[in-house]
């Protein structure tokens, strides 16, 4: 950077170049993952679509079978990294007073819902048959 031979004029390049410092350094401290459309994200939002597919076409209807439905089910991302990509939710059941919490595992297609008298997840078929 060349200042010139104004001293004014230094003091107020030297304090623009301080400011936009301050504000870039704020905002990496503020967002430190700060991404755009990464790689990550897109991994994410095709297997939370996998996950609501999953839901619908195997849990749901498992259900069905023994229970009925007060509520439509809601799923929460849980996804932090490519290795431990999960989803969790909850389904209201008319039967039960508490809602039902489930885990879904796209990459396995695996359900596995909490048992609340173990406090454990196991695998929705047998939670059905208990």
């Amino acid at each position: 950077m060349q200042f010139v031979k104004d001293p004014k004029k230094n003091k107020r390049l030297l304090l623009i170049v301080s400011i936009l410092t301050i504000a870039n350094l704020s905002i990496m401290a503020t967002f430190p993952k700060l991404q755009l459309a990464t790689e990550q994200n897109v991994h994410t939002k095709c297997h939370f679509n996998q996950a609501h597919q999953l839901v619908k076409e195997s849990l749901l209807p498992l259900l069905k079978t023994k229970y009925s439905l007060s509520s439509d089910y809601k799923l929460f991302n849980n996804a932090t990294t490519k290795q431990n990509c999960y989803f969790s939710g909850s389904l209201q059941l008319k039967q039960l007073d508490k809602p039902l919490t489930f885990k879904i595992f796209p990459k396995t297609e695996t359900v596995l819902i909490l048992d609340t008298k173990t406090n454990q997840f196991i695998s929705a078929k047998s939670w059905v048959n208990q």
